[in-house]
């Protein structure tokens, strides 16, 4: 399932200066096991998520801002934290940043064929985006059951509050679809 969001000034992941978004807009995909019984699911339990391959990305700032939307998403989806006993569902995420290229080729000129004056312009612009993934793992099996995904551009000038509303937009949009409603 694709779904593209738009909304105004608010962009996704966060945490350090690094991973605040400057575009309006982001990419949400969501996954499930179309086996699963997902009215079943009433707590869950955090893994520690993966290191990540980019240092940016390891930080206590980023990890509460994500746990804490995660947490608040999930409580009002009916989904209790459990820390002690044998949860339903493990949640966990990853975060990644990739640089990117555009290349764009303007052509100027006029003329037929090799008759007049032709040249054209190539620009590349090089930036980065950042993606937040959030896995959901039935505890019993320890099998993967629902995966959401949120990306775009990364802006590195916005203040913490800005952030943390970016980290929030983009989890509620990633677990809008969380029960998967067949």
């Amino acid at each position: 399932m694709t779904r593209t969001r738009s909304i105004l000034g608010i962009g996704f992941l966060a945490g350090s200066c690094v991973l605040a978004l400057a575009c309006a807009s982001y990419g949400v995909r969501t996954d499930y096991d179309l086996e699963t019984d997902f009215s079943e699911f009433e707590s869950y339990r955090w893994l520690e998520p993966p290191p990540a391959r980019d240092p940016r990305l390891e930080n206590d700032l980023i990890r509460k801002r994500i746990r804490r939307a995660v947490d608040d998403e999930l409580a009002a989806k009916g989904l209790t934290p459990r820390e002690a006993g044998e949860p339903d569902l493990f949640v966990t995420y990853h975060a990644i940043i990739e640089r990117k290229v555009d290349i764009e080729t303007t052509h100027y000129g006029y003329g037929y064929r090799r008759y007049g004056s032709r040249y054209s312009e190539v620009y590349a612009r090089e930036y980065e985006v950042g993606t937040l993934i959030i896995d959901l793992v039935d505890a019993d099996s320890r099998e993967l059951v629902w995966r959401g995904s949120g990306q775009a551009q990364l802006n590195q000038d916005v203040s913490p509050e800005r952030r943390e509303q970016r980290v929030r937009a983009v989890v509620a949009a990633i677990l809008a679809d969380y029960p998967p409603k067949d």
